[in-house]
């Protein structure tokens, strides 16, 4: 091993990078580094010592994408300013002309996760270190009086690790705000998107309620029944109308003629009753606006008791459905 690399090892104060946290660090002192000139020391510390070629460097940081070798020598430039602020020399990286760069001060890479996460025994770090002999046998990265890189636990006097431990519960905190905040937002615009299509797909064909109609004598409860139900299917054979189903109308349900008008865009409500007079019935049928509750139109019909007089009856309420506007 030359002087030159010796003197390095024996004089440099520990530096440990931190790629997930973008930072070198020195004790308590520490510098932010860019993307791209971490990106140039992390491929330095491979096998330290080793000569990386400019090719090499290139490949390893920049892949397939073409710049110029001002950009190579910016980031060198910018390393060496970083590695002077945590009191190494600017000779810690050594520039062989035309052929490419040396590491010559060790750093040891530390993985945030794994240090944040040691079950106890030794954080997992990646020594870059290698190439290097220790000197008198002994650890080249002990610090005075204490190691460097102690074990990790709840008794761990570890300098690194609550400011790690920090920043990792502040980037999971920001990250289940960050999704808790996705799925209010998704579901809102999820919501909008919802009642648009549903106010834009409204069927043309008016929707419409038609009550049970009321009979006042059991002998004549068949008329009030088939009446009701001629109403019924006459709507549906129609095409031209929707018909509410029984369920959504029934008393059990309790639902005003608003909210039908409103969760169900009813139209028109029919209703009525039936009632003897004299030798015949009387039918009485209202057809009721529905956002109003104003009965629109009401007609009355003196008729035998027969099945004929009943159709008759159901065929003119659907006349008077079809002229309305």
């Amino acid at each position: 091993m030359n002087d030159t690399l010796q003197s390095h090892i024996s004089m440099a104060r520990p530096i440990c990078a931190y790629p997930e946290l973008g930072e070198i660090r020195a004790g308590d002192n520490q510098v932010r580094l860019t993307p791209i000139t971490m990106k140039v020391l992390l491929y330095l510390m491979v096998e330290d010592a080793r000569l990386k070629s400019k090719k090499e460097l290139f490949q390893s940081v920049w892949g397939t994408q073409v710049v110029s070798d001002d950009a190579l020598t910016r980031a060198i430039s910018d390393l060496r300013v970083a590695l002077t602020k945590l009191g190494m020399e600017k000779t810690a990286i050594e520039t062989l002309p035309k052929r490419g760069y040396r590491l010559l001060t060790p750093i040891i890479r530390v993985d945030e996760l794994s240090v944040s996460e040691g079950s106890g025994d030794r954080a997992k770090t990646h020594d870059a270190t290698v190439g290097f002999e220790p000197l008198d046998n002994s650890p080249v990265f002990d610090l005075p009086g204490q190691p460097l890189l102690t074990k990790v636990g709840p008794t761990s006097n570890n300098i690194f690790e609550p400011k790690l431990l920090k920043t990792n519960w502040l980037r999971q905190t920001l990250r289940i705000k960050e999704a808790a905040l996705f799925v209010i937002v998704a579901f809102l615009a999820l919501a909008g998107i919802y009642y648009a299509l549903r106010s834009m797909v409204q069927p043309t064909a008016p929707r419409i309620v038609v009550s049970n109609i009321k009979f006042m004598h059991p002998q004549i409860e068949w008329v009030a029944a088939d009446l009701t139900e001629l109403i019924h299917k006459k709507l549906v054979d129609e095409k031209r109308f929707a018909v509410l189903s029984d369920y959504a109308v029934s008393p059990e349900q309790n639902r005003t003629l608003e909210y039908l008008h409103l969760e169900h865009g009813a139209k028109w409500m029919i209703e009525g009753h039936v009632r003897p007079k004299d030798n015949k019935v009387r039918i009485v049928l209202n057809i009721v606006e529905a956002n109003t509750s104003l009965i629109a139109y009401a007609q009355t019909w003196d008729i035998d008791a027969n099945e004929t007089s009943v159709n008759q009856v159901a065929n003119d309420l659907i006349v008077v459905l079809s002229e309305l506007p």
